[in-house]
């Protein structure tokens, strides 16, 4: 059962024994014990996995292994990879922890463009609005801390912005 504006962006196996990780296109995140979720029915509505600001949407959720790491893009090009230990374990429905630093003035985004688990480096592409796209290793952007406000990667111009991150 789905609210009006509401949509499913998934549907992923429940690992009980791992954690469950949400990105929202705010740069919060929220990290849950997934054995804290509760069984539904077929015609429930779900349990709220975190509480959302006015106009922000969930961008990304999976259950990451201890030495996986959170690829994470702005809109504007700016990107980082996180260690996903430093994502502390809370409780399930809050608003959650920043993820990424966006500066006020939106030098470096407004909101998060893309997020991507990495397991092993591999190639992916980062594709603008306009269409134009660059590829890039995994390996190529620096890891930072939670609070970083990640590094330039992909040069986005006055009216463009990135919309997808492929593998």
């Amino acid at each position: 059962t789905l609210r009006e504006g509401d949509a499913v962006m998934g549907v992923l196996p429940l690992d009980a024994a791992a954690d469950v990780l949400i990105i929202s296109r705010s740069g919060m995140s929220v990290r849950f014990h997934a054995d804290g979720v509760p069984t539904q029915g077929r015609t429930a509505g779900g349990v709220k996995g975190m509480t959302l600001e006015p106009g922000d949407a969930v961008l990304w959720c999976g259950q990451p292994q201890a030495a996986d790491q959170v690829f994470l893009m702005t809109e504007r090009g700016f990107a980082k990879r996180v260690l996903y230990m430093d994502f502390e374990p809370q409780a399930r429905g809050g608003k959650g922890v920043k993820c990424f630093t966006l500066v006020k003035t939106g030098a470096n985004g407004k909101k998060i463009g893309g997020a991507l688990m990495v397991t092993d480096p591999f190639d992916f592409r980062i594709v603008q609005k306009s269409g134009a796209f660059t590829c890039v290793n995994t390996e190529d952007v620096g890891i930072e801390t939670k609070a970083g406000k990640g590094s330039p990667y992909v040069v986005v111009v006055m009216d463009d912005w990135i919309v997808e991150l492929q593998k």
